[in-house]
């Protein structure tokens, strides 16, 4: 049985060197676009730093969205 740790590990290998967003390139996180921790597809992961992977799920609770998908280059 594989734990949530596990998925997000695995995950975390799949980071590129620069937040997809604004091109910082610390305190980067993999971000689920679909939210399922499971899911751990290239297509599914996005690189994020930790301001940008915070605002983007905010901005999502806030507006009411219950998946916060892929956030957009801001750069």
């Amino acid at each position: 049985n594989v734990t949530r740790h596990a998925y997000l590990w695995r995950a975390r290998k799949m980071r590129g060197p620069n937040c997809e967003c604004c091109g910082h390139a610390e305190r980067l996180q993999a971000h689920h676009i679909d939210q399922d921790c499971t899911n751990n597809l290239p297509g599914n992961i996005q690189t994020l730093c930790k301001s940008c992977h915070d605002f983007w799920h905010t901005l999502a609770r806030r507006t009411g969205r219950p998946i916060a998908g892929r956030m957009p280059r801001i750069v």
